[in-house]
């Protein structure tokens, strides 16, 4: 047998062991494809553990309006009036005593005291009225300087001091004559009577 033979029969052999692998495997794989398992389907049961649903029912909105809360008013504290007065006030109660003594209205000056203050001021308007009838003159009494100083407070009494300069005037036809000038210092306790400031007391310094 020649080397050529021995070449053919070498190449026949693999080219049949060749078809009968290729032949096997085509088998398993159709076999393989022929007994496949089929897909399991999962059913899902309802459970007896589980509670039915419970139906919910639908009640009609309400009609009835909410009450609506009434506000109460916060009463109002109202203001107390000081007992005793202010400076200010003890002051303007004084200078308008004297603006009325010095415009000569004793009435105005009268009604801006109160007690014994009231008492001094009637004796001094006496005072001078007598003076006017003795001359036979009237007398103007003039206010020609005034300072005023409130003090502290002492109780329900608010002390005022008072520097004044008074002159009395007199006319005798050709020319005004002062016939008399008077420089006092005096204190005027000023106190509230019935709810006004007054002048309850005046001392002399």
């Amino acid at each position: 047998m020649n080397t050529r033979w021995l070449w053919v029969m070498a190449i026949g052999a693999l080219v049949v062991a060749a078809g009968l692998y290729i032949a096997r495997r085509d088998t398993e794989e159709l076999s393989r494809d022929l007994y496949r398992p089929p897909t399991p389907t999962v059913v899902l049961l309802p459970s007896a553990d589980l509670p039915s649903p419970t139906p919910v029912e639908i009640l009609p909105a309400a009609t009835h309006a909410l009450p609506v809360p009434t506000t109460v008013p916060t009463p109002t504290a109202t203001p107390t009036q000081p007992t005793v007065p202010s400076a200010e006030e003890a002051e303007r109660v004084v200078r308008a005593y004297f603006t009325a003594m010095d415009s000569e209205d004793y009435d105005a000056a009268l009604s801006q005291t109160h007690g014994s203050a009231r008492e001094q001021t009637s004796k001094i308007v006496e005072e001078i009225r007598a003076q006017e009838r003795a001359s036979g003159q009237e007398a103007d009494i003039r206010v020609t300087q005034l300072q005023l100083t409130a003090m502290p407070a002492k109780g329900n009494v608010r002390p005022v001091k008072a520097y004044a300069t008074v002159g009395a005037y007199v006319d005798l036809g050709v020319a005004e004559v002062e016939v008399q000038r008077l420089q006092t210092k005096a204190v005027f306790r000023v106190a509230r009577v019935q709810g006004r400031p007054k002048i309850v007391d005046i001392q002399q310094s």
